[in-house]
């Protein structure tokens, strides 16, 4: 099975299932919060690995100039096109209605556009899917303007569990073999060669994430069982809530994943 049919397979199985089991929702939101809106509004901006095009709903909703989504996966691309409702802002989000929307199907490292064509890109739990992570991040390098901002969001590849937890997702099929969670000292290093400089870093979560990803294969065993603990996972993520404020301003190491912020330096 290659890339594009392994991901398509994912997308069928695991997309409404998030959605039913409310993760999706409370994921997205965690994803947007630290993004400032002078990042995005009246920009052009790019989400690499849109999955099903919840993000970039949400800022063209919110001011984005224009919003592209590419995927691998073609389930993803038409699922982005169609209806979304966006619980946690209560909106229907409808492509009719934003017309500053589109959605792409292409490889993460051969991205279709011309060279400073964004003012933004995110990569929202992508990059451990990518095998050549410096080439992605080059070829975002590319195709953002001077001065233009990267988004990265992804596991922590340094918490101290990461492995346990990453063997126990291969067994299960969760993960496969070629996904692998960087470590942030290692993405610093890949940024600073292609020419980014790092303006902010922050580790978030740990039960959060945890508990989703428990929760799509608790859904996919019973679909009762996995309506009932759907509640544990939102109380997961209010906990997480309170330690990113609190436990782990002290030890940011414990973040069961990370968020970056940098910037194409202008030569």
């Amino acid at each position: 099975m290659n890339d594009k049919e392994y991901y398509n397979q994912i997308g069928i199985e695991t997309d409404s299932t998030l959605k039913q089991c409310l993760c999706d929702s409370i994921a997205v939101y965690k994803q947007i919060r630290h993004i400032s809106p002078d990042l995005y509004k009246n920009k052009i901006i790019l989400d690499v690995g849109c999955g099903n095009g919840h993000l970039v709903h949400y800022f063209a909703k919110h001011g984005a100039k224009a919003a592209i989504g590419t995927d691998i996966a073609f389930y993803y691309i038409k699922s982005g096109q169609q209806e979304h409702e966006f619980s946690v802002y209560n909106e229907k989000l409808r492509l009719g209605e934003n017309t500053n929307v589109s959605f792409i199907n292409s490889d993460a490292e051969k991205l279709p556009f011309k060279n400073n064509s964004f003012e933004m890109i995110l990569a929202v739990a992508l990059l451990h899917h990518v095998k050549e992570k410096s080439d992605f991040i080059s070829e975002c390098r590319r195709i953002l303007v001077p001065g233009g901002r990267m988004v990265i969001v992804d596991p922590n590849g340094g918490h101290f569990l990461r492995n346990i937890v990453n063997r126990y997702a291969r067994k299960i099929h969760f993960l496969t073999d070629t996904e692998e969670a960087i470590d942030i000292t290692q993405l610093k290093n890949i940024l600073n060669r292609n020419g980014f400089f790092v303006e902010e870093i922050k580790f978030e979560i740990f039960f959060g994430d945890l508990s989703a990803q428990l929760a799509v294969i608790i859904f996919k065993k019973s679909r009762v069982l996995g309506k009932i603990f759907q509640y544990f996972t939102l109380l997961c993520f209010a906990i997480d809530m309170f330690l990113d404020a609190t436990l782990f301003k002290l030890f940011p190491n414990l973040g069961w994943r990370f968020f970056i912020l940098a910037r194409k330096e202008i030569c």
